[in-house]
């Protein structure tokens, strides 16, 4: 197993033993990362991209002032379009959700709730099926 699939799979873990605690903000935020990291995954191993050019992929320097979360959902909803736009759609969609949830979780005062990480829970299962069907 790759370590960004383990560390997706850890992430993932995590944040249902957190909710399990009652610590949604932070198992939303494990649940988002799960997703990034499965990203990573494919990219190094779908894509074949050495860890060097998915850094200098995602540096906002490189890629027109995008962060690295922006840059990266951009680059799977183009990969994904090319082959099912319902899926790229959804998945644009799902992560936009789930990301929009993680920056409340940390930064806002506001405390998430068990609906609140049930969403982010559907939402990463949605966005891990899309990446395993068109990359596993």
């Amino acid at each position: 197993m790759s370590n960004w699939l383990n560390k997706s799979n850890t992430s993932s873990n995590v944040a249902q033993n957190l909710c399990a605690s009652k610590h949604y903000d932070v198992a939303i935020h494990c649940s988002y990362y799960s997703c990034v990291q499965l990203m990573l995954h494919y990219l190094e191993f779908y894509f074949g991209l050495e860890q060097n050019e998915i850094d200098n992929m995602l540096n906002p320097k490189q890629n027109g002032g995008d962060g690295l979360h922006k840059a990266l959902g951009n680059y799977y909803y183009n990969s994904i379009d090319q082959k099912d736009e319902d899926d790229a759609f959804k998945f644009s969609n799902v992560l936009g959700k789930i990301r929009r949830h993680r920056i409340t979780a940390d930064y806002q005062k506001t405390i998430s709730n068990p609906d609140n990480f049930n969403n982010c829970d559907k939402w990463q299962s949605e966005i891990t099926d899309i990446l395993n069907k068109h990359y596993d």
